[in-house]
């Protein structure tokens, strides 16, 4: 079945709506198909495959167009068995992960960029502190090479985190994280710029920034290749041992959790502590939570 002819199916119309309103379910579907018809490689792709990650996107409300770059499909060839498939794989972009964050009305500030040569400076190994020295002009910058890239966040409760990766490191993440690093027509090849920025970003986000639902999908998704509509049973082609069937309920439990760890974690008072008291999953978290009660009480 072609690409055009899963759209039009009631059924595909139906789950879209759901997602995002009458009118703009059916503009979405309009969009994906008009980027369809103008990519030659999405075309070779399976249609179903295509519509799976078309439907990633839209449940996390992003702009598909990718001039936007908060997301992207790219094209994937897998082997199953003796035979060669061609897979849509989807891709999050720095600006969806920019979109996702500033949704949860917990980041004041929300950033990552490149970094040429003479802004860096130095860094605290104990504070994790990075000092840079911008170059104010812009035309100047541009005649700097890229070095490196850096992330940060600050959250409005006032906690800070930054990640710094060189340019080396960023190469080297690369190569051993994609199978499409060198490809010529690969997101790597075509924008490593963007990618630089994505990857720092991302993986600052993972592992320091509080995660809502739809965050945590969509790091969940990136280099996906999506096996259902519903985004439920998630391969990874780049990285095969991370191939899995995502328990939604148990999943959302996670997320939950460490939602309410982070909220205690960065807590600066007790009565903004004590904002998450009833929502306390497991004797684990009791316990952060007490400590950090009495270290608030010493203060």
């Amino acid at each position: 079945m072609k690409f055009k002819e899963l759209i039009d199916q009631e059924e595909t119309k139906d789950i879209f709506k759901k997602m995002l309103g009458e009118k703009n379910g059916i503009a979405f579907l309009q969009s994906a198909f008009t980027l369809v018809s103008k990519d030659k490689k999405l075309q070779e792709a399976e249609p179903q495959s295509v519509l799976n990650s078309v439907s990633a996107i839209a449940s996390l409300n992003l702009m598909i167009e990718p001039s936007f770059g908060q997301a992207f499909i790219n094209v994937y060839k897998e082997k199953d068995g003796f035979v060669w498939r061609t897979l849509a794989q989807f891709q999050i972009g720095y600006k969806g992960l920019i979109e996702l964050g500033h949704r949860t009305n917990q980041f004041e500030i929300l950033n990552t960029i490149e970094v040429r040569e003479g802004e860096f400076k130095s860094i605290d190994r104990m504070t994790g502190e990075i000092v840079f020295d911008w170059i104010q002009d812009q035309d100047e910058r541009n005649k700097q090479k890229t070095v490196g890239f850096v992330a940060f966040f600050k959250l409005s409760n006032g906690f800070r985190k930054s990640l710094f990766m060189t340019l080396k490191e960023m190469q080297d993440h690369g190569k051993k994280w994609s199978k499409s690093f060198k490809e010529k027509d690969g997101q790597w090849m075509n924008d490593f710029e963007g990618m630089g920025k994505k990857t720092v970003l991302k993986l600052l986000m993972d592992k320091y920034a509080p995660k809502s639902v739809e965050l945590q999908r969509a790091i969940s998704f990136d280099q996906a290749i999506i096996n259902d509509i519903n985004g439920e049973s998630l391969n990874y082609a780049d990285n095969p041992k991370s191939n899995k069937k995502l328990d939604l309920d148990e999943h959302n439990r996670l997320i939950e959790r460490e939602r309410i760890k982070t909220h205690i974690e960065t807590s600066s008072t007790i009565e903004k502590l004590e904002q998450c008291f009833e929502a306390i999953p497991d004797d684990e978290i009791r316990e952060l939570y007490d400590l950090k009660i009495k270290e608030l009480k010493t203060k």
